[in-house]
């Protein structure tokens, strides 16, 4: 957890805040691979979540300090 920052899960998937110069929300998938999306998440990941799927890795949220 960064300094400053927060962490808990939601469905078993951490969720990150962090403070940044930029707004922004990045979804990491089990694959590798980051979505970088605006401030809502997409039905597909939301899906994913409520499902416990486990293609969620990790969603890091990033506020304007």
């Amino acid at each position: 957890v960064p300094s400053g920052g927060l962490a808990f899960t939601y469905c078993q998937v951490p969720v990150v805040y962090q403070r940044a110069e930029a707004a922004k929300v990045v979804v990491q998938t089990k694959s590798g691979t980051e979505e970088v999306i605006g401030s809502t998440l997409s039905a597909e990941v939301t899906s994913e979540l409520f499902r416990r799927t486990n293609n969620v890795k990790q969603i890091t949220v990033s506020v304007v300090k």
